[in-house]
């Protein structure tokens, strides 16, 4: 369950622990609902949002706030999928809005800026 929760950002895997922690803190297992309490704070919490953040940064290039902005819009446009259109949305509104900064406001040629990498490295 932590794994489809863990979809929405920041807040994701607090939608399970936090409820687990309640459940066990009701039932009388007051040492173990701490416990897991703190575990879910400083361990999966802070390792759920730095992971997230480098792998998107590495894989992606996408900035965390693009993400979080997207899932929020994305949920309130189109529902549950708007998890995952939401950020993709956003993404692709940047990339143009990138596109559109270098080629009319920067002068630069088209030819330039639709070039691949490896393009790049032959006219060298």
């Amino acid at each position: 369950m932590t794994c489809f929760a863990s979809v929405i950002p920041v807040v994701g895997t607090a939608l399970v622990w936090i409820p687990l922690s309640l459940y066990m803190l009701m039932t009388g297992h007051t040492a173990m609902a701490v416990g897991l309490f703190v575990y879910g704070c400083l361990v999966i919490t802070q390792i759920d949002n730095v992971v997230r953040s480098l792998l998107q940064k590495k894989m992606a290039d996408i900035h965390p706030i693009i993400t979080i902005f997207g899932v929020i819009v994305g949920l309130s446009l189109f529902g549950f999928m708007g998890v995952i259109f939401g950020p993709l949305v956003l993404a692709m509104f940047a990339l143009c809005v990138d596109i559109f900064k270098k080629i009319y406001l920067d002068g630069i040629d088209e030819t330039e800026v639709f070039s691949s990498s490896d393009d790049a490295k032959t006219d060298v």
